[in-house]
């Protein structure tokens, strides 16, 4: 009779909450348009959060940058022009639990 030898395989999965690190202004405000305006949002966690900024529920152009175990996200407008004037959102989430943050800045002249 064969014998099989069977193994068990078992994984450690290490997670961190969201830890916000930055929170954004709620105003910010230019002296003119034409001007550039940059604005961050970070956080840490594991796994590390996907953080993206929204202006009327449209994704925005976010640079995310990574610092050790910090993620920046970084909206930059190079050019405030009127129509970009409003509310623009900084949301981030983990792949793995549901636990957004969220923070809502105004971009005004």
């Amino acid at each position: 009779m064969d014998t099989v030898n069977s193994h068990v395989i078992c994984c450690l999965l290490f997670i961190e909450p969201v830890e916000v690190r930055v929170v954004p202004p709620s105003v910010v405000t230019v002296n003119e348009f034409d001007t550039p305006v940059r604005v961050n949002c970070s956080a840490r966690g594991v796994p590390m959060p996907n953080i993206t900024w929204y202006k009327d529920g449209v994704a925005m152009p976010t640079r995310t940058i990574i610092v050790g175990d910090e993620v920046i996200g970084e909206l930059n407008l190079e050019r405030l022009r009127p129509p970009e004037q409003g509310d623009y959102k900084c949301i981030g989430a983990t792949a793995l639990r549901n636990e957004p943050f969220s923070y809502t800045t105004k971009i005004r002249k």
